[in-house]
């Protein structure tokens, strides 16, 4: 199901970055939205109550490189904002996000002490100076 998200996304830069030559775009002008809610559910339960303070984190490279970490907000939400040249080395079908636990509201214990969720993408909003890619995360599960 990622791969397919991998593969629009890099033709779409590729589309985009003939764009910006003609029409003096840069690719230093793309910015990459990630969003989600982190939830006290080892299983992704929607259901679950929210997870205020957890220190969430975008890992990419098989888990050696953190590219930006955020706390989540009272309601468990959190908002992470990159530059695309911050992640031009990594392959995206690599990154994830982590919560980690126990945190704020929720007591639970994963075993590895993190809940991991996968980024996909969900819109593209182009204006004349910025190309941001729109991306939510999947449930928090247990890895």
């Amino acid at each position: 199901m990622l791969k397919p998200n991998v593969f629009l996304l890099y033709m779409f830069l590729i589309i985009a970055s003939l764009y910006s030559i003609s029409h003096s775009l840069s690719l230093l002008g793309f910015q990459i939205n990630i969003r989600g809610i982190v939830r006290c559910s080892l299983t992704g339960d929607p259901n679950a109550p929210p997870v205020s303070g957890s220190v969430v984190n975008l890992v990419c490279a098989n888990e050696t490189t953190n590219l930006s970490g955020v706390l989540t907000d009272p309601t468990g939400a959190f908002n992470f904002t990159l530059k695309f040249s911050d992640t031009l080395l990594y392959d995206p079908s690599y990154c994830v996000v982590e919560a980690n636990l126990p945190a704020g509201n929720c007591s639970l214990s994963p075993p590895n002490g993190t809940l991991t969720a996968t980024v996909k993408l969900v819109n593209v909003f182009v204006t004349s100076a910025l190309v941001t890619l729109n991306c939510i995360t999947g449930p928090f599960v247990q890895n």
